[in-house]
């Protein structure tokens, strides 16, 4: 087994500015991202790509003419004034730095309600009221209705 050995090059991550090694030499025009920062860039562009696929489905219900395979990406779509589609560019980029992994170890896990057990309360309490005036109704009539 032949070990092929990969030029790294230096770079800085364009988000957090830590510096990296790349197995490509950088540009200049596309951005380099640590692994952390890449995590993050990738969910920003799905969560684009998927609030702009809703846009098209509906401006398209709401047009009369839907079509799923449209490819035109990182858009918001908005209908002008003349029922028109007009297209302006999103970048979700946040001014506060991501979180390492390693910073994470130190947050404590967010507690969850149990709903449930609210929704049983209600239960309970129509049930106890439903019992009260029906105990009412027998004081007063001396018979169950």
């Amino acid at each position: 087994a032949k070990e092929i050995k990969k030029d790294l090059f230096d770079s800085e991550c364009d988000t957090c500015g830590v510096v990296i090694q790349i197995p490509f030499k950088p540009d200049g025009e596309r951005p380099t991202f640590c692994k952390d920062c890449l995590k993050d860039y990738q969910r920003a562009i799905a969560r684009v790509q998927s609030e702009e696929a809703e846009n098209k489905k509906r401006i398209a219900e709401s047009r009369g003419d839907f079509c799923e395979n449209n490819n035109q990406s990182n858009k918001d779509y908005k209908l002008d004034l003349k029922g028109k589609i007009k297209t302006e560019q999103r970048v979700y980029k946040t001014s506060e730095k991501p979180l390492s992994l390693s910073q994470t170890t130190f947050m404590a896990p967010k507690k969850i309600k149990n709903m449930s057990a609210g929704r049983e309360l209600l239960k309970l309490k129509e049930i106890m009221e439903k019992n009260q005036s029906q105990n009412q109704a027998v004081d007063k009539t001396g018979s169950i209705d």
